[in-house]
C-alpha cells in the first residue's frame, strides 16, 4: 500500500482521506495543518496517526512517499517544490498553480529528482467522463459548448460589511471564482477540445477586487465555448455541448452524473454508468496504479494540467485580475 501524507484539514481532504482508504491501496499516515491541535482532530477520527505544524519536519519526518496538497491556491507552488525536493510524489488540488513559470519550475525539477506530480482534477478521472469523451466524439462536427459552472458558496456570507472574507475570496490566496470553480469548466473545454486560439473573461469583482462570477468565451477555429462561472448564485440548470442538430447534454460539470445523446431527430439516448458515492474515489483509485506502476498517462496528465493553467493565467490577465505574487 502507498503512504499518503495530506497538507490542509478541510472538506475536501476528509474526502479525500476516506476515498483513499476505501480503494485498499493506500494508508494515511501524516497530517500538516498550522495548528497541531486541528491536524488532530481532523487526522484522529480517520485513524491517522502523524501529525505535524512545521512543514520541514512533515517532509523530513514524516512517514509517507505521495503528498497531497490541499491548501489555498497561492501555497501550492511552494509546498509543492518543497516536496520534490523531498523526493515526494505529489497530488496537488487543483488549480495547481497560479502562473504558467511555476510548471515550467516543477518540471525542470522533477527532471532531477525520482518522483511523479498529478493535478486532483477529479472529474476528468471517473467513467462518466469518459463516457462523455465519446459521446462529444459522436457529434457530426463541433459547433459550440455551454459549460455550466455556477455554484452558491457557503462562504459568501463572509463577503457582508464586518465579516472577514473566507480564504478562497481572498486575492492573497489567488482565490475567486475563476480559480475556484472555473477550473472545472477549463477542465472539460481543454480536456475535449484541446487548446483555444484565443481567450477572455468578463467577471463581476466584490469590492475587494475578487471575482464572485464571470463569464469566460475560449475561441477555437470554428466555434466558441462559453463557461458560465459563479459562486454568488445557484443554478440547476446542465450543461450542452453543440454538433448541428444534434446535442450532447451534461447533467452538472461540478458533479458529473449523467450524461445524454441528443440524435438528429431529438431522440435521448442516456448513457447509465454508475458514479461512486465518493466522488473522489476513481482518482485515488487511478493514482494509485500510476504510482504504483508509472506510464506515459503521467506525462498526458502533465500537459493537460500545464495547459489549462495556461489559459486560466490568460483569462485572469484579460480581466485585470491580479494576485500578490504576480
Amino acid at each position: 500500500m502507498l503512504k499518503l501524507g495530506v497538507i490542509g484539514t478541510s472538506w475536501i481532504s476528509k474526502q479525500l482521506v476516506e476515498a483513499a482508504q476505501a480503494t485498499k491501496k493506500w494508508t494515511v499516515t501524516s497530517v500538516y495543518s498550522r495548528s497541531l491541535e486541528r491536524a488532530k482532530e481532523f487526522g484522529e477520527p480517520l485513524g491517522i496517526e502523524g501529525f505535524f505544524d512545521d512543514l520541514e519536519s512533515f517532509f523530513s519526518k514524516g512517514n509517507f512517499e505521495v503528498v497531497y496538497i490541499a491548501s489555498p491556491n497561492s501555497l501550492h507552488f511552494k509546498q509543492a517544490k518543497m516536496a520534490i525536493e523531498h523526493d515526494k510524489n505529489v497530488i496537488v488540488e487543483k488549480p495547481a498553480f497560479t502562473k504558467p513559470k511555476q510548471y515550467d519550475e516543477i518540471a525542470e525539477l522533477l527532471d532531477t529528482h525520482d518522483c511523479h506530480f498529478i493535478e486532483a482534477a477529479r472529474h476528468i478521472h471517473t467513467k462518466i467522463f469518459r463516457k462523455l469523451t465519446d459521446e462529444v466524439k459522436k457529434l457530426p462536427q463541433v459547433d459550440g459548448a455551454y459549460l455550466n459552472v455556477r455554484q452558491y458558496s457557503s462562504r459568501m456570507h463572509t463577503l457582508t460589511p464586518g465579516q472577514k472574507p473566507a480564504n478562497v475570496f481572498k486575492p492573497e490566496f489567488a482565490g475567486g471564482a475563476l480559480m475556484d470553480i472555473g477550473v472545472y469548466g477549463v477542465y472539460v473545454a481543454v480536456s475535449l477540445f484541446g487548446m483555444p486560439n484565443a481567450c477572455s473573461y468578463t467577471p463581476v469583482l466584490h469590492k475587494n477586487e475578487i471575482d464572485v462570477s464571470g463569464n469566460a468565451l475560449l475561441k477555437y477555429d470554428n466555434f466558441f465555448v462559453n463557461i458560465d462561472i459563479a459562486k454568488n448564485t445557484m443554478t440547476y440548470q446542465g450543461s450542452e455541448i453543440y454538433g448541428s442538430k444534434e446535442v450532447v447534454g451534461i447533467d452538472s460539470i461540478l458533479d458529473m452524473h449523467k450524461v445524454a445523446y441528443y440524435d438528429a431527430e431529438g431522440k435521448k439516448h442516456a448513457s447509465r454508468i454508475k458514479v461512486p458515492d465518493n466522488p473522489l474515489y476513481e482518482e485515488m483509485n487511478e493514482f494509485a496504479d500510476l504510482f504504483i506502476n508509472p506510464d506515459e498517462k503521467l506525462f498526458d496528465y502533465w500537459v493537460l494540467s500545464a495547459q489549462v493553467g495556461e489559459v486560466l493565467n490568460t483569462l485572469r490577465q484579460s480581466a485585470g485580475i491580479k494576485f500578490p505574487d504576480d
